[in-house]
């Protein structure tokens, strides 16, 4: 009687942990990067450099917006988690720092040292030494620094903005910070293919949810399943 109630509680306890761990990974799999030594309810922003290209003929900023939106979808950031993404740009009718919401700190999607403590650290791109935004969508460093389409000077004001009058636009590369974070150099063609900066909206850092405990009904249910299977274990060897 003692080995009955024993393996009846070995597969019980089976079962609630494979439950328990099912919850678990569905909440472990989400693809948003959660720095460590966050506390709960603590908001940030992620920020990423686009591994893909784009030209910068555009006057319209929601195109931008919708090239580094795909770009966090496919790498598990974006459409799937629920959060949107911002280019870091600007055009004729909308400058950088206003159309990107930056309120918290903003971290890479690497490592656990935030890139900027908060919004005038982020803009004037006083970033601590070393410290440069240069992590891709996938979380991968970029090896050899990247040409980035940014329409905007320091600060995140219009300078010879993305889709201007003139053939050029500013840009800068991903081995620059403070002054030159965002203008780099004397411009480039609107035509050339160039990396943009993108900028998550403010998250929020939450602990996955509880898992709930099983109702009575649900407990008998495991519990005859497990008499099943044991007294079916018991059958083949007799």
């Amino acid at each position: 009687m003692m080995k009955t109630i024993r393996r009846l509680a070995v597969g019980l306890a089976l079962v609630a942990g494979l439950c328990g761990s099912e919850a678990w990974m569905a909440t472990a799999n989400a693809g948003i990067y959660v720095p460590k030594g966050l506390k709960i309810g603590q908001s940030y922003h992620l920020a990423f450099v686009t591994n893909g290209t784009r030209d910068a003929t555009s006057n319209d900023i929601a195109d931008y917006d919708a090239f580094v939106q795909s770009a966090a979808d496919a790498a598990g950031l974006g459409a799937s988690e629920g959060v949107e993404w911002y280019a870091v740009g600007s055009t004729a009718t909308v400058q950088a720092i206003d159309h990107v919401p930056v309120d918290a700190p903003v971290y890479l999607l690497k490592g656990d040292r935030y890139l900027a403590k908060d919004a005038t650290a982020f803009w004037t791109g006083s970033w601590g030494k070393s410290m440069y935004l240069n992590v891709d969508e996938y979380g991968n460093s970029v090896k050899k620094p990247y040409d980035v389409w940014t329409g905007s000077k320091n600060a995140g004001e219009r300078s010879w903005e993305l889709g201007g009058p003139d053939s050029n636009c500013n840009y800068t590369r991903t081995d620059q910070n403070g002054s030159t974070w965002l203008s780099y150099g004397l411009g480039k063609d609107l035509t050339a293919k160039l990396h943009f900066y993108a900028v998550s909206e403010k998250l929020t850092f939450a602990p996955p949810p509880a898992v709930p405990e099983p109702s009575a009904l649900s407990l008998w249910a495991l519990i005859a399943s497990s008499a099943i299977a044991f007294g079916w274990f018991r059958n083949r060897k007799r």
